[in-house]
């Protein structure tokens, strides 16, 4: 942890995600959603970074003004600081701190995360994923796009079912062999933001190369046609 002061008393602000478990960063979420102004979200979700770094620079001053109370809001978040204390310390300070907080709260991804430990136990990513051959492994698959759907409708609790479906003891345990229910309530008491976020590089990649393999087989597939057709 990191510590800051904010008019002359100590508070303490997460260094890293390894610090964050992952269920207050699902309560970091839930605070994103509510105390985060429209208009910044609407901007957020440009997709032209340039369009969305203009929209930034030509923001109104009332825009301006609800954009350092969301940052006062945040830092209140992070470090507990009351947010009447955090409104009566010079501007430049809080966003400073508030710019700290989110470059600590930002990721890269580690392609070599393979296994984490979690309450002192090891847990490992499945080396073959969703491929739906045998009953167990279509109800694997099942579990975890109903729980996906879930966080993409903002229910983020559902990332520690995801975790919990997915995640093994060893390579021999399958998806029968354990409580999902009971791996969730370990992951919600343990598991940390930097280790859910690997998981979630993890299975974006895994989607990739999903439509990337099945592009190459729609390809093969009309190339194999089109062979025909030239033949006959």
């Amino acid at each position: 942890m990191i510590t800051i002061k904010i008019l002359g008393n100590r508070y303490q602000i997460p260094e890293s995600m390894k610090e964050v478990k992952l269920s207050r960063y699902v309560q970091f979420l839930d605070f994103l959603d509510a105390a985060m102004p429209q208009w910044l979200q609407d901007i957020q979700n440009m997709e032209d970074d340039e369009e969305r770094n203009e929209a930034m620079r030509t923001i109104s001053k009332k825009q301006e003004s609800s954009l350092l109370d969301f940052y006062a809001y945040e830092v209140e978040f992070w470090s507990g600081c009351p947010y009447a204390d955090i409104r009566k310390h010079p501007i430049n300070e809080i966003a400073g701190i508030w710019g700290f907080i989110r470059e600590r709260m930002t990721l890269q991804e580690d392609k070599q995360f393979c296994a984490f430990l979690c309450d002192g136990v090891l847990y490992h990513l499945p080396k073959r994923f969703m491929t739906e051959s045998t009953l167990e492994d279509y109800a694997e698959a099942n579990a975890y796009e109903q729980q996906l759907e879930k966080v993409m409708n903002g229910q983020y609790k559902a990332l520690f079912y995801i975790a919990a479906i997915i995640c093994r003891t060893s390579e021999t345990e399958g998806f029968d062999d354990y409580s999902q229910e009971h791996r969730a309530a370990l992951f919600t008491d343990h598991l940390t933001a930097y280790d859910a976020f690997q998981i979630g590089f993890f299975l974006q990649r895994q989607n990739n190369k999903l439509q990337k393999d099945f592009q190459i087989y729609m390809t093969s597939q009309t190339l194999s046609i089109l062979k025909q057709d030239t033949t006959n």
